[in-house]
C-alpha cells in the first residue's frame, strides 16, 4: 500500500469518525481500500452510538472496542492501522480531509441507482416507482449538501461551531435564561427535544410555545405558533398549555373560567393554532402555507406518514432521518421547528442521558438537526430536569447542563 493511499485511508477514517458524518460510510467504495480499513470504517458509526461521543478522540479505544465485539485481528493489521491514526492526528495532518474524494464516492454510489430507478418509472405507470426514484434523488441531494457544507467549512480553516460562536445571532428567546446562554436565540433551526415517555417533553415544548405566542401577540406581528399534535389528546395538551401560560392550577381555572378565558385571550390572542391528528405531511404543509408561522411544533415527528420518507417496510431509523431532513427544510424556509423524540430504556433514571439512547441515533439523523435537547431526570427527584445539548451547532456548548424544575400543578418549569 502506497504512502499516498495510506494518507487517504487515514484521512477518510478521521472524516467518518464524527457523528455528523459517520452515516456517509455507506457511500465509500471499499474495493479501493484494504479489508482491515473497511472493518474499522464500517464499525465507526456503532462505536460512536455506543459511546455517545461526538467524534473519536481515542483510536486505541476503538481497537479495544472492536476486539471486545468479537472482531478478529489475527494479522494485527487493525491494530497497526489504528496506531497510525493516533500518530496521524498527533502530526497535525488529520485536518487535511479529502472531502472532494468522498464526494466522488457519493456520486458514483448514487448515479446507477438514480438512472435505474427513473428508467423503471418511465416504463411503468406505477406511482410507487416514481416515489422510489424521487426518494433516491432526495437522498443524493441530502448527502451532497452535507459534503458541500463541510467542504466550505474546512476550506475556510474554521469549524461551523466556531463560525456560529463568533456571530451575534438574532431570533426568538427561550423562557429560561440558561437556555438562552446554552443554545441562544432561534431563527430558522431544527431542534429535537428528547426524553423518556412522560419525561416532560410536552410541558417543555408547551412553555416554549406559549412564550413565543405571547411575544407574537404583543408585537402584533400576525405570526402564529403552529402546534401539530400526534401524541396525547389535543384537549389535554391545550389545557396543559393554558395552565402553564396563566400560571394557574386546574382548580383555580375551574373556579373562574370566564376570567381565565379573558386572561388567556389577552395574553395569547389568536397567536397559537392547535392541529390534531397531524400525521399527514400534506396537511402540515397546507396549514403552514395558510398561516404565517413564527414557530412550528411537531409532537411527535416519527409518527408522520408519507411515501416521501420511504416504504413502511424500510429501516425505521432511516425513514426518521428523512423526516428530520424534511423538517429542517421547513425551518430554513419559514421559522424554527421543534420536534419531539423518544429516549430508550437506557435513559431511564439518568440525569444526563447518553446520545446512544436517542431514537434514530444509529443513522445520519444528527446531521440533519441543528440542536438536540435531552431532558433527563433521576428516580430520586423526577421533577428536577437536566437539560443538555449533546448536538449544538448554534453555540457549540455540549458539556453543560441547565436545570429546570417542573411544577406539575400548572405544568410550568422554573430554572433552579
Amino acid at each position: 500500500m502506497s504512502t499516498k493511499f495510506s494518507s487517504y485511508a487515514l484521512s477518510l477514517a478521521k472524516l467518518l469518525g464524527h457523528v455528523d458524518r459517520a452515516h456517509l460510510v455507506e457511500h465509500v467504495r471499499f474495493k479501493a481500500l484494504p479489508e482491515h480499513v473497511e472493518t474499522v470504517l464500517r464499525y465507526l458509526p456503532e462505536y460512536l452510538r455506543v459511546t455517545g461521543q461526538e467524534s473519536v478522540t481515542d483510536w486505541a479505544d476503538v481497537c479495544t472496542a472492536l476486539h471486545a465485539s468479537g472482531v478478529q485481528d489475527n494479522d494485527g493489521e487493525i491494530g497497526r492501522f489504528l496506531d497510525s491514526m493516533e500518530r496521524y492526528e498527533d502530526s497535525g495532518h488529520a485536518e487535511v480531509i479529502p472531502l472532494d474524494a468522498l464526494q466522488q464516492h457519493i456520486d458514483m454510489s448514487y448515479t446507477d441507482r438514480i438512472v435505474e430507478a427513473f428508467v423503471k418509472a418511465g416504463h411503468s405507470s406505477t406511482p410507487e416507482l416514481f416515489n422510489t426514484a424521487i426518494d433516491i434523488m432526495d437522498g443524493y441531494v441530502a448527502d451532497s449538501v452535507i459534503l458541500n457544507r463541510n467542504l466550505a467549512s474546512d476550506a475556510s480553516g474554521a469549524s461551523v461551531e466556531d463560525d456560529f460562536t463568533e456571530m451575534v445571532r438574532e431570533g426568538m428567546s427561550w423562557p429560561w435564561k440558561g437556555l438562552d446562554e446554552l443554545i441562544g436565540p432561534l431563527a430558522n433551526e431544527l431542534v429535537v427535544v428528547a426524553a423518556r415517555p412522560d419525561g416532560g417533553k410536552s410541558s417543555f415544548m408547551g412553555q416554549v410555545a406559549w412564550n413565543y405566542a405571547r411575544q407574537f401577540n404583543a408585537e402584533g406581528s400576525g405570526k402564529r405558533v403552529l402546534w401539530f399534535n400526534n401524541e396525547e389528546a389535543i384537549q389535554v395538551v391545550r389545557r396543559r398549555i393554558i395552565r402553564s401560560a396563566l400560571g394557574k392550577t386546574a382548580k383555580q381555572i375551574a373556579a373562574d373560567p370566564v376570567s381565565a378565558q379573558q386572561d388567556y385571550a389577552e395574553l395569547i390572542g389568536d397567536s397559537m393554532v392547535f392541529v390534531d391528528n397531524a400525521n399527514s405531511v400534506t396537511k402540515i404543509e397546507r396549514l403552514i402555507s395558510k398561516y404565517d408561522p413564527g414557530l412550528i411544533v411537531i409532537d411527535q415527528l416519527y409518527k408522520l406518514e408519507s411515501g416521501r420518507f420511504g416504504k413502511a417496510s424500510d429501516v425505521e431509523a432511516e425513514r426518521f432521518r428523512k423526516m428530520c431532513q424534511w423538517a429542517r427544510e421547513l425551518g430554513k424556509a419559514h421559522c424554527p421547528v421543534l420536534v419531539t423524540n423518544q429516549l430508550d430504556a437506557s435513559a431511564e433514571g439518568e440525569m444526563h442521558p447518553p446520545m446512544g439512547s436517542l431514537y434514530g441515533s444509529k443513522t445520519g439523523m444528527q446531521g440533519e438537526v441543528d440542536v438536540i435537547v435531552m431532558i433527563g431526570a433521576s428516580h430520586e427527584d423526577p421533577y428536577k430536569k437536566a437539560i443538555t445539548t449533546p448536538k449544538n451547532k448554534l453555540t457549540g456548548i455540549k458539556n453543560k447542563a441547565v436545570y429546570l424544575e417542573l411544577d406539575i400543578s400548572n405544568s410550568r418549569f422554573r430554572e433552579v
